[in-house]
């Protein structure tokens, strides 16, 4: 049974997605332009635009053709100098001071699911449909930001799900699918990919969070049950937390708080129905904080129902993510982190 949050949760922006909290400061994106708030979503400015093509432009003007074509911003990463944008099957790269474009280029594959930024560095990895089976990479941004190259080679998956950094061992971690001998999970240790677990649909998880003790992930199993697993750090121990009502493409971190969402996918064994948000304080006992309807709109053309959480340190005080292909399409909304924690 999930929580009565409803009351508390605030709907901040509509037709947008979010994509970046840093304590006060946000960032969202409609159609192809990010905007940046500064006092918590209260008041919004114009950030900068994005030079997308003619035939994209047309792509992007209604809620529903942004998902049919896939064309919206995907992920924004900030350090000190740079602002990367993965959007529009593209990667954009501008001067953070003056917002300059420095450089543009084609992802390769479809849309990355989790990517990430290390010492100035920007990661994303290869994910593609991939019925030949061909050689899978691990791409990195060169030192003048021009481009992107290969940075691990994988043979033996299908596509790589996520590459994240673990804050406590400032190793590459890595999460690939789909087929049982191709799910891993593990780290880049030099030239070589150290598998933690691997070879079943309990592997197969995307989104990663980081404690001192442990790993936690939740399975992206269209056709087995879903759970909440960790893998103790000392001994690489999985354990089995919570069973949930579908994959699970996204998670987050707050103020020590771990959330998880679920994916509205075609399944017999999974919800279709519903996305629903889970969170835990101590990582042991976990509860669905609330539950968001799917939308009526087939998912296969405008895809599943889902939750997506920002990138950044996050908020003091708030939870944020956006709502998406739900029956609140397209809308970023905020829960008090005080309120989640007195429920949980």
């Amino acid at each position: 049974m999930s929580l009565t949050l409803n009351k508390s949760s605030e709907v901040v922006q509509k037709n947008a997605l979010l994509h970046y909290v840093n304590k006060d400061v946000l960032i969202s994106s409609r159609k192809n332009i990010l905007y940046i708030s500064e006092d918590e979503g209260e008041n919004w400015q114009k950030y900068l635009e994005i030079p997308i093509k003619f035939v994209n432009n047309l792509k992007v003007q209604t809620k529903l053709s942004r998902r049919l074509f896939r064309q919206y911003v995907y992920h924004v990463l900030i350090d000190k100098n740079f602002i990367t944008v993965f959007g529009f099957n593209e990667i954009f790269i501008f001067s953070k001071t003056d917002k300059l474009l420095i450089s543009r280029s084609p992802i390769v594959g479809s849309r990355p699911l989790v990517v990430t930024e290390y010492n100035g560095d920007f990661y994303y990895g290869e994910y593609t449909s991939n019925i030949e089976r061909k050689e899978i990479c691990l791409f990195k941004s060169t030192e003048d930001k021009t481009r992107f190259e290969e940075f691990y080679v994988f043979k033996n998956i299908r596509h790589i799900h996520s590459v994240q950094l673990d804050p406590f061992t400032k190793k590459l971690f890595i999460a690939t699918g789909d087929n049982d001998d191709e799910c891993f999970i593990g780290f880049l240790e030099g030239e070589k990919f150290i598998p933690l677990i691997q070879g079943d649909q309990q592997a197969r998880g995307i989104q990663l969070l980081f404690t001192e003790k442990h790993i936690y992930y939740a399975t992206d199993a269209p056709h087995e049950r879903n759970y909440i697993y960790r893998i103790v750090r000392a001994n690489n121990k999985i354990e089995r937390l919570q069973e949930i009502g579908g994959p699970v493409f996204y998670g987050s971190q707050v103020k020590g708080m771990l959330f998880f969402s679920t994916v509205c996918e075609p399944s017999e064994v999974n919800n279709q129905k519903n996305v629903e948000l889970w969170g835990s304080i101590d990582g042991i006992q976990w509860k669905c904080i609330q539950v968001f309807k799917k939308d009526l709109y087939p998912m296969k053309l405008f895809q599943y129902g889902q939750l997506m959480f920002p990138s950044g340190p996050g908020s003091e005080n708030h939870l944020w993510f956006t709502t998406f292909a739900t029956k609140k399409d397209q809308m970023i909304i905020k829960y008090p982190l005080k309120q989640i924690k007195k429920n949980l």
